[in-house]
């Protein structure tokens, strides 16, 4: 999936071009970025997990959505894509210039490519946080099927944080 800046501009002009596009772009702080041109081998991978999720949680009330969902990200406006996200509970959409936005995403899941990594597991990860009903990020390697990384959000009385589990490769 290529990550690059493509120009800069307001965050009106960013929405505008955005609902015209057929790719995904995100925006940084002016800079619009494609988030397109996943790979063969991410595409593959989303599908299974899209399949899977869907399989799992048909009569659990959740719902699965594919990369194109646009999420609201309290801390990183207007909005952000995730590859596959799943809502339990019904999903709660808010327009945003026209634009459907989902407001409480429970699972995030991102498959890295070399061009995303840092960012899916760094600052993106930290912007997701924001997110209220947000519970649990799993992060898919591209190169080889190996779960890199699962994050669940652990509530106690004194705070709010995310723990790493660990995934054994299978």
């Amino acid at each position: 999936m290529a990550a690059i800046p493509e120009h800069r501009c307001t965050l009106d002009e960013y929405i505008e071009l955005d609902k015209k596009s057929e790719e995904r772009l995100e925006y940084f702080d002016g800079a619009v970025v494609s988030m397109s041109g996943g790979s063969v081998s991410h595409n593959r991978i989303a599908i299974n997990v899209i399949t899977g999720l869907h399989s799992r949680s048909a009569n659990r009330e959740c719902a699965v959505f594919p990369g194109d969902m646009r999420l609201k990200v309290p801390k990183a406006p207007p909005y952000r894509y995730a590859d596959v996200v799943l809502v339990c509970g019904s999903p709660l959409i808010e327009k945003i210039q026209g634009l459907d936005v989902l407001v409480n995403p429970t699972l995030l899941v991102e498959i890295l490519s070399e061009s995303t990594e840092a960012y899916d597991r760094g600052s993106k990860f930290l912007a997701h946080q924001s997110i209220e009903s947000f519970e649990e990020y799993l992060l898919i390697a591209q190169d080889r099927p190996y779960v890199t990384t699962h994050y669940l959000r652990q509530h106690s009385p004194e705070r709010d944080y995310f723990n790493v589990e660990l995934v054994p490769a299978s």
